[in-house]
């Protein structure tokens, strides 16, 4: 058998969903406004790394890669700039826009800024190749060599 409630105890469940829901209403918009800030604050971020870098050639490679990517560019293409992607989400905006819509076999890549669109070229597949299968860096150094000579023909 159940027993009746008191009367005081269904006033109070009303009386704290109606403040559940005060509170709610509250927060609701001062959490959008916040929001719509940190996004605005993002987006200027970014537009201006992309301006910095607008018709610039960028290498991304990911964290869990072992091969040295940095030396050779350093020695042969100086102006190319290399980034790499950490494994865990990455805290630098600018990296997550450029890394934004990949599949996630699409490391490394290059990446050239025309308009603030990046333009990409991924070189998984021929990384997994002629890397790690063949063991032939010079045959992968090539065809990285032409992917910059066409990405600098690009308008």
């Amino acid at each position: 058998m159940k027993k009746n409630k008191n009367p005081w105890q269904i006033i109070v469940t009303i009386v704290s969903f109606i403040a559940f829901l005060f509170v709610l209403l509250l927060l609701s918009p001062w959490i959008y406004i916040k929001n719509r800030i940190w996004g605005r604050k993002l987006r200027k971020k970014i537009k201006v790394r992309l301006k910095e870098y607008d018709g610039k050639i960028i290498f991304l490679y990911g964290e869990y890669h072992t091969f040295d990517f940095v030396s050779y560019f350093q020695q042969h293409h100086p102006e190319i700039t290399c980034f790499e992607v950490p494994n865990h989400p990455p805290t630098d905006p600018f990296i997550t826009y450029l890394n934004a819509r990949n599949p996630p076999k699409s490391l490394p890549q290059l990446a050239k800024i025309i308009d603030e669109y990046p333009l990409r070229k991924v070189h998984y597949n021929s990384f997994k190749h002629y890397v790690r299968r063949k063991k032939d860096t010079d045959s992968f150094y090539e065809l990285i060599e032409r992917s910059i000579k066409n990405l600098k023909e690009e308008v």
